[in-house]
Order: C-alpha cells, then structure tokens, then sequence
C-alpha cells in the first residue's frame, strides 16, 4: 500500500472507532485512573480493542503501539516500522460531555511519520495526511490544506488539524507528551508542507524510550522554523 492508501485505511478505521465512542459519550460512562493518573473509560478501551483488531487484520506484519495498552504493561517489540495509536485523544474534554476528542492513527518508518489519520466524532471531521493531505467535511467533500497568518493555538485536541487546514501557523507544546500524541497530525501536517521540530529545533523523531517525548512546536509553514532557531 503506497503512503495515501495507508492514511485512507487509518481513517477507515477510526470513523469505526468513532462511531463505537459515540454511545459511550451520550452515557458519560464512569472514568478511572490509569497509573499515571490519567482518566480513562469504557470509551478508551472499546475503541483501541476496535483498532488493534483492525490493524492486525490489515496490517498484520507492523507493531502496533496503543495508549491503553502502554499504560496497562502490555509492551511490543518495534523495528523500523510501526504504527501508534491514540484511541480517545481528548479524554478530559469528552468526559466533560465537550466534542473537541478524536481518534488518531499514525505509521512510523525510520523515526519519520508517513501516514496518519484523525478523526473528530461529534465534529464529522476526518484528516488524512500520507504523501497529500486532506479533510473530509462530510461525505464527498476533500478540501486541500494551506497555511495562514502567525497564531498561536490553544491547547489540547485538533491543534494539529487547524493546523493543516491552514486556520494557525503554530502550535508549539511545553512540557511532556507522548509520541501517539503527535504522531498522526505529524504526518498530516507534514503531508500539507508543515514540519513538526523538538524543543532544540531539530526534526521531530518517534521510537524513543517509553515513547516520552518533551516539548515541540509545529509549524504550518517550514521557514518559520528558521526565525525561531537560528
């Protein structure tokens, strides 16, 4: 499958995921702690089970590495290809009954995403990003992505897709963050012509230990990356 036809695979899949995550949220089911206290629910958990299915079923020669998984002990092994998954990305805000949540799906090759895809349920929004970019708004319509005036985002969920559709220029994120976080709007930013750089200016990398990562910003247009670093 070239890099396109995976990006449209992940979004196959996580508008499945999304309409399992659905019932969940009109039910506002009961959260829990994860180790590091994080919230998660019955939602999380039914949505990545969907997934892992789905990509082994597909894809059944790439690891995978997904959230619930990581947190609950369960490892894999990866090589130079694999693939990472946040089933609920936006936990907080959908147990908060908000709609900014999403399902995101990424593919690593030699530390560099190539395909990913996000999903926003109670947005009816779907990006892919592999070797183009694109948003699906509803059933036929894909617009293309472009770039804007200098903002700064607010924070959390989609950042990384009004990015894209050109709406921001930068997001840049302090503190920790794990790599199925950034993972598939990397790519689909990177399939738009943006770059996503470390908090020392340097390309974004994944398959780090634990799959931690700190700080980055992301950019919607690559020359800015030379008035912040130089």
């Amino acid at each position: 499958m070239d890099r396109n036809a995976l990006a449209e695979l992940f979004g196959q899949i996580a508008v499945h995921a999304g309409a399992i995550i659905l019932p969940y949220h009109a039910q506002l089911d009961e959260t829990r702690r994860k180790a590091d206290g994080s919230p998660v629910t019955d939602a999380d958990e039914a949505s990545e089970r969907y997934i892992l299915d789905a990509l082994r079923e597909h894809l059944p020669e790439i690891p995978v590495i997904a959230e619930e998984e990581q947190s609950a002990g369960i490892g894999h092994s990866i090589g130079e290809r694999f693939i990472l998954v946040d089933p609920l990305d936006g936990t907080r805000e959908f147990i908060k009954g908000r709609a900014e949540f999403a399902v995101n799906i990424g593919l690593i090759e030699d530390g560099k995403p190539i395909a990913g895809a996000i999903y926003a349920p109670l947005l009816s929004k779907l990006w892919m990003g592999g070797t183009s970019a694109c948003v699906l708004k509803s059933a036929d319509i894909f617009l293309k992505l472009g770039s804007a005036t200098i903002e700064l985002l607010p924070n959390r969920t989609l950042k990384f897709c009004r990015l894209a559709e050109g709406e921001v220029d930068l997001y840049p994120r302090f503190g920790p963050t794990m790599e199925w976080d950034v993972a598939a709007g990397h790519a689909i930013i990177g399939a738009a012509g943006g770059v996503v750089l470390d908090g020392d200016g340097r390309p974004f990398r994944y398959g780090k230990h634990r799959f931690e990562s700190g700080s980055f910003v992301a950019m919607g247009q690559p020359d800015l990356a030379e008035r912040l670093f130089r």
